[in-house]
């Protein structure tokens, strides 16, 4: 490393009391009974901490959290002190965790704890009261590990399918592989855009996953759309067609894929009886929203790069991707093994390529699997893991059925309950 010069303490203090933020005389003005700068320093930041908490809306949310924490450290005690209370009413302590802990989820944005903490906290709980008060002596049983290990098995296959997944699509991105979808949108008719974005969200949301590609798109809206009100306007339809799109096919919705992985679809019928009504929704949702496009000349300010061809790399990197998202459908039909399987190999494939053609390239590092792994939604994927591991102790516990009994007998129509 090169030296470029050295600067005493004097003159970096000289320069710290320029600034009028940290000035020591401005303190000494402020606090002229402190003779300590120390002393000075501490009562500014209690002025400053103290000005901050007169601010609308602190209050409210600091006794929020203060609540949260009161009922998270209950809870515990709960737990800890084998509450005979809790032993006699389990299924009301399990339906009560849940409806905290979706709260929490609901409101993440006010408690500022990340939701899959929450998700994770409340499975926990909730398996915790199954295993040790609900008809238990006080200790998780035989039958209770090995409907654990069921459960855990069944949410393991889809965190596995999203996690590789995701990976896939992530490299594809590093790799410019969306120059491909880019390249394409050369329009300066708000309206044409509009419908050339909305059909591509639908078709690759039934590839990529749909929660995926609305992030995709919405990025790319940000370059494409300057004027704010119209990308609100955009980002509406991007999100009506990805729904749309990810329906008809097992890989397109995390939910169809859960239904998928379960064996409760199949392939073929999902794609054949699915895609028209899907699509009719998706034309349908397009010229209703499309009435409000205002055409103008705000496109020009798009601050989208020229299209621009995609490197040899990029085409097969983005080729060997789709196929592999693709094959897994086929690869679950020929062989008979569960999807994630074929995902995991897709990714496996896909990691391959990518070290043999960066091979002793170090800075390419970026663009292989284990750069991607760091970038993708790992808090979301266990998100997933503790709402689904949270639904199947519910299940257990015979919850959900007697739910299904009372909407089925209090409900006139079961297309109400739909």
């Amino acid at each position: 490393r090169t030296i470029l010069g050295v600067a005493s303490m004097e003159d970096v203090m000289s320069q710290v009391q320029r600034d009028e933020r940290l000035s020591l005389q401005k303190l000494v003005k402020k606090f002229p009974g402190l003779t300590d700068p120390l002393a000075q320093v501490r009562e500014e930041q209690r002025s400053f901490a103290n000005e901050l908490a007169k601010e609308d809306g602190v209050g409210k949310t600091d006794l929020i959290k203060v609540l949260s924490v009161v009922l998270f450290v209950g809870g515990a005690a709960t737990f800890l002190l084998q509450s005979s209370w809790l032993h006699d009413h389990a299924l009301i302590g399990m339906v009560g965790i849940f409806v905290l802990g979706y709260a929490g989820i609901i409101l993440e944005e006010v408690f500022e704890f990340n939701k899959a903490a929450v998700a994770l906290l409340m499975s926990t709980a909730l398996w915790i009261t199954y295993a040790d008060f609900f008809e238990s002596t006080g200790k998780a049983g035989t039958t209770v590990l090995i409907e654990l290990k069921e459960q855990l098995s069944e949410v393991s296959d889809i965190c596995f399918f999203l996690l590789a997944a995701s990976t896939i699509v992530e490299v594809v991105d590093a790799h410019q592989g969306f120059k491909v979808v880019t390249n394409a949108i050369t329009t300066k008719s708000k309206l044409t855009l509009f419908w050339i974005i909305g059909f591509l969200t639908f078709f690759l949301s039934a590839i990529l996953n749909n929660l995926t590609v609305t992030i995709v798109m919405v990025s790319l809206l940000k370059k494409l759309v300057p004027n704010i009100d119209d990308r609100r306007l955009f980002g509406a339809m991007v999100v009506v067609a990805a729904n749309a799109g990810g329906v008809w096919t097992p890989i397109g919705d995390v939910t169809t894929t859960m239904l998928w992985i379960n064996g409760n679809l199949s392939t073929l019928p999902t794609v054949t009886e699915l895609f028209f009504p899907s699509f009719v929704c998706l034309v349908a949702s397009l010229a209703w929203i499309s009435r409000s496009v205002v055409e103008d000349d705000s496109l020009a300010e798009s601050t989208l790069p020229e299209p621009s061809s995609l490197a040899p790399r990029g085409i097969l990197v983005f080729t060997t991707g789709i196929l592999c998202l693709l094959a897994v459908p086929v690869f679950s039909e020929l062989t008979g093994l569960p999807p994630y399987l074929a995902m995991l190999t897709g990714l496996g494939a896909i990691w391959t390529l990518t070290d043999v053609i960066h091979m002793d390239d170090e800075e390419s590092d970026g663009l292989k699997v284990p750069a991607a792994l760091s970038k993708l939604d790992t808090s979301g994927i266990l998100f997933f893991l503790g709402i689904l591991m949270s639904i199947g102790v519910l299940d257990k516990a015979g919850l959900l059925k007697t739910l299904a009994v009372f909407l089925n007998d209090n409900l006139p129509s079961q297309e109400i309950i739909a």
